[in-house]
């Protein structure tokens, strides 16, 4: 069994470090670069597609599981390929980078990582009601306050969903700003608020990170059995 888990880790790494490669030549898509890509792609996304399958008839709910979900992610660029326009298959390619989740299954590390975001879903959920709310309201706001003054910057929603979302997590790119009196008190009376509740995400994450450092450090943890635990908790409160 190791020997087909290695033989599957390098079959993985050899696939994103060709992506890498031909992404490198400056092609659109599979399709029009070199051939030697577009074979290479499909004889791992073969390889991967007959480890799917005869996982599932070793284990009918095996299209269940987190580990399921994300054995088809790996599979899915390939076939979905097949179904997009021919536009779409540059981004779709994009998608075989997220084979790397496959090493979840062998990796402790990337476990634990997991197992943060899995403690912190509960809180998350709190958090995220209102700060959806925040969001919308400024978004809408803004777009009120300057789309009028500014109609090639805050054209739509989207563009200033974007403003919003890139002020509130501290990136501020500086594209885009109020020039109004409106738009400049909207974002003072809705951004902080909104920022403190973005603050109570990360700080709620950080907790749950430094805590699964110290148990990754334990050999005797078993993060996937601290799933079940986790689970269990949950579903008692």
């Amino acid at each position: 069994m190791k020997k087909i888990n290695w033989f599957l880790g390098s079959i993985i790494i050899y696939s994103v470090v060709m992506y890498l490669i031909e992404i490198g030549t400056g092609t659109a898509n599979s399709l029009e670069g070199d051939r030697f890509y577009l074979w290479s792609e499909r004889c791992v996304a073969g390889i991967l597609t007959l480890e799917y399958f005869i996982r599932w008839t070793q284990n009918k709910r095996y299209p269940l599981t987190v580990f399921g979900a994300i054995d088809l992610l790996a599979i899915f660029p390939f076939w979905i390929g097949f179904f997009v326009p021919p536009e779409w298959l540059g981004m779709v390619r994009t998608l075989r980078v997220m084979r790397l989740l496959k090493f979840f299954r062998y990796h402790r590390g990337l476990q634990f990582v997991a197992l943060a975001f899995y403690r912190s879903m509960m809180q998350l959920r709190a958090l995220s009601v209102p700060i959806l709310i925040g969001i919308i309201f400024s978004t809408v706001a803004m777009y009120e306050a300057e789309h009028l003054a500014q109609p090639e910057t805050f054209k739509n929603i989207f563009s200033t969903l974007w403003f919003t979302l890139v002020t509130i997590t501290t990136v501020g790119y500086g594209d885009m700003s109020p020039v109004t009196h409106m738009g400049k008190i909207i974002a003072m009376v809705t951004f902080i608020p909104v920022l403190s509740l973005f603050a109570g995400i990360i700080g709620v994450l950080g907790s749950a990170f430094t805590k699964v450092i110290e148990e990754e450090a334990d050999p005797a943890n078993d993060p996937l059995e601290m799933f079940k635990e986790v689970r269990v908790s949950q579903s008692n409160n």
